[in-house]
């Protein structure tokens, strides 16, 4: 179970890694001397999970935002609703 865990989180780290290198030379001027555009990717695909758990937080604060303010209030309870009568 775990080594199916960690070979799905470097498969997922090389391919991300791959995406960000190649999309970093295509959309680098040319010219432009970037020295650690590898480190770059290497890093970017080293934090694609941390990238995953925030999209899935926020998904989940939203949801419960939603299901929050769909809500209907209960009804009052009896001795909310009845007349405040003043002592002698």
């Amino acid at each position: 179970m775990v080594q199916s865990y960690v070979t799905a989180y470097v498969v997922a780290w090389t391919l991300t890694t791959l995406v960000a290198q190649l999309s970093g030379r295509r959309l680098t001027a040319f010219g432009d001397g970037v020295d650690h555009r590898l480190l770059t990717a290497i890093f970017a695909g080293a934090l694609w999970p941390l990238l995953v758990l925030g999209v899935l937080e926020a998904g989940m604060v939203s949801t419960i935002g939603l299901v929050q303010a769909s809500r209907r209030p209960s009804p009052a309870p009896a001795w909310e609703t009845a007349d405040i009568v003043s002592l002698p």
